[in-house]
């Protein structure tokens, strides 16, 4: 090679703006969680409605997912449009769930109880069905965005980077609603005087009245109140990341309008024939399913055991923010590792790699029992440096493994079904999460914890403290199992892309 000559990029190189493009949906992908972390202090503590049925109202989405997901992944692969498969539902469906998170929160609050109720299934079904509309379509141009098997890795891994934006957030989200809850009731005055001096001079007599705290009784807790500019904030967020992703992003594979179509029930059968493909789903849905499962334990360990010592009160409040700092620190240290991730799955393979995120996660989680101790409570916040960057290996390496897979169905089938693969392995995902999440408070009064009291004995603190260690730690470990019989490596990967590449060619 000449001196004199640069080096050139790979043929099939992402432009970063385009990796930023895509990649920032990973903020909103994970962002939805803060509608599970809102519901209950919003519209059962603050409204009154009772928890039981917020839990059913939150459980009827996973049951519409069940149809949504798969055909909106078929609706997508066969979609044959002058702006591709993906993004017209990608900016269609980013703009609905903006605009319908942030209507979540807005219901008057003088209905009833069953008025309430009725808003808050209904237009969380609406969001969630928007969701679905952006979420498969997103995920599958993700899969799409190379054919390059290595750089799947950084496109995976710059939405990784921007998906921790979401753990910085979401731990904080309620301090953030009762800060604006305040500011409406003119509690910091100086500022509520500011924010009514501006929309008096931009003439918006609604949002001046808002500000001005004319419109709340002192009886509407803040967080209900601020909750509303916090819905506003996420919602101009998600719909800001669906028209980066919808106008700046393409497929590497174009598919032309007389490509013959494959139907439902026959895409699905492909897919669920794929076993290696299903057996990395399984792995995804018992890891995740383990750690949803003992989620809730952490405050109630916190609560009665770390904190213990405190009034119940004061031992709440010292739990939320522990968890709060454990979030953010866990964030910090999940950013720090996306681009080493990366770079292990390029230098060492991707399944490797996983298996090495496997065994991080695994003795994370058994060490939690010296790490949750009254002696030092800060002590499980440094634990986050450990397990944290586990969680976001596995999403940064698995979809691009999906990936692989794709092309691997294309060489045999013909046909580009990404969207039907994002759609199973979502809706595998959400059937483990939700078993788990029906099984979580199970657990809790199988560990002896009793509803409402403010002391619990010593034998039940114990059984949780071993629940919370040990069952996320199992379930990873039958999971991995799967991942150790993945069979396909680099080369063979790198040989498919090869023979796509001369039969495209060839056609």
């Amino acid at each position: 090679m000449n001196s004199d000559e640069k080096p050139t990029k790979p043929a099939h190189c992402v432009s970063l703006p385009k990796k930023i493009a895509w990649g920032l949906g990973g903020l909103t992908n994970d962002m939805v969680n803060a509608l599970m972390l809102l519901a209950m202090p919003i519209f059962s503590l603050g409204l009154g409605v009772k928890a039981t049925w917020i839990g059913i109202a939150l459980a009827l989405p996973r049951i519409w997912d069940a149809i949504a997901d798969p055909l909106m992944g078929h609706i997508s692969d066969n979609t044959r449009s002058r702006w591709g498969r993906r993004r017209p539902y990608i900016l269609l469906g980013g703009i609905g769930v903006g605009l319908t998170f942030a209507m979540l929160w807005m219901p008057n609050t003088s209905w009833s109880e069953a008025g309430l109720l009725a808003w808050f299934i209904a237009m969380s079904l609406l969001f969630f069905t928007f969701f679905t509309m952006w979420n498969i379509p997103w995920m599958a141009l993700g899969l799409d965005l190379t054919p390059d098997v290595q750089e799947r890795n950084s496109v995976q891994a710059t939405r990784s980077m921007f998906a921790t934006g979401a753990a910085f957030i979401i731990p904080w989200i309620m301090p953030l609603a009762i800060f604006f809850g305040k500011i409406a009731k003119g509690d910091f005055s100086n500022m509520s005087a500011w924010a009514l001096k501006v929309t008096e001079v931009l003439n918006l007599p609604e949002i001046a009245t808002f500000f001005s705290g004319q419109t709340y009784s002192e009886s509407i807790p803040n967080e209900v109140i601020g909750v509303r500019t916090v819905g506003i904030i996420v919602g101009a967020i998600m719909i800001l990341t669906a028209i980066m992703s919808a106008f700046f992003c393409n497929e590497s594979h174009t598919v032309k309008k007389a490509a013959p179509k494959v139907s439902f029930l026959k895409s699905a059968k492909y897919t669920f024939k794929n076993k290696h493909f299903v057996g990395l789903c399984v792995f995804t849905a018992l890891f995740c399913g383990g750690v949803v499962m003992v989620g809730g334990m952490g405050y109630y360990i916190n609560v009665f055991f770390v904190y213990g010592d405190l009034p119940i009160d004061e031992a709440k409040e010292a739990a939320s923010h522990i968890m709060g700092w454990g979030g953010t620190v866990g964030a910090i240290a999940s950013l720090v590792a996306v681009p080493i991730i990366s770079w292990c799955a390029s230098r060492f393979g991707k399944k490797q790699t996983l298996i090495g995120g496997i065994a991080l996660i695994v003795i994370g989680q058994l060490i939690k029992w010296f790490f949750f101790v009254p002696q030092n409570p800060f002590l499980q916040v440094w634990l986050s440096i450990l397990i944290y960057p586990g969680l976001i290996l596995v999403w940064t390496i698995l979809p691009s493994m999906y990936a692989d897979i794709c092309d691997r169905d294309d060489l045999e089938t013909g046909t580009r079904r990404e969207g039907m693969y994002s759609a199973t392995s979502a809706w595998l995902l959400k059937v483990g999460v939700t078993i788990a999440m029906a099984a979580s408070g199970w657990l809790i009064n199988v560990a002896g914890i009793v509803d409402s009291a403010n002391v619990q004995t010593p034998e039940a603190v114990f059984n949780m403290r071993m629940l919370f260690t040990l069952l996320p730690s199992i379930f990873t470990l039958i999971g991995g199992f799967f991942v150790f019989r993945y069979p396909f490596t680099e080369k063979d990967a790198e040989r498919v892309k090869e023979q796509l590449a001369e039969r495209h060619a060839n056609a």
